[in-house]
């Protein structure tokens, strides 16, 4: 067995890119990018097949489009050890950075702290005054 994967792309004259499976998808898409289109924009990936690729305890890679939620998952998390692999490529006019910006945001407790939710501010309890007339007592 391998430790790569070739890539056919398809809509670029059959080149092929033999990639280790030790790299992320996003580092595959900015490889592309480099190579394909000599750019650093984002790069939509999607796979030419007429079935799912699936294995016990991997992520299932579907025909079409790679979603953009893999893009931190490292291509050792599919079942593609050896093979090859046919796609298409299209550049979009979008930057692909580092960071996919999916992490996320912990507070100072170590506690999850939505979005947004710095800026809220908490209303202190008001007292409420309440008047024996309009409520009186149970047992008169």
């Amino acid at each position: 067995m391998s430790e790569t994967i070739t890539f056919c792309v398809d809509n670029h004259d059959g080149r092929e890119f033999i990639v280790s499976l030790s790299e992320t998808v996003n580092d595959f898409r900015r490889h592309l990018a480099k190579e394909l289109f000599d750019s650093e924009n984002y790069v939509e990936v999607s796979c030419v097949m007429k079935i799912p690729i699936r294995g016990f305890g991997k992520l299932t890679l579907e025909p079409g489009k790679i979603p953009a939620s893999y893009n931190d998952s490292k291509l050792e998390r599919f079942n593609l050890t050896g093979r090859t692999l046919h796609v298409t490529v299209e550049e979009l006019s979008t930057k692909n950075s580092e960071d996919s910006g999916q992490k996320p945001k912990w507070g100072r407790k170590g506690s999850y702290a939505p979005p947004g939710s710095s800026s809220r501010k908490k209303n202190p309890p008001k007292d409420f005054v309440f008047r024996d007339e309009d409520f009186p007592p149970l047992g008169s």
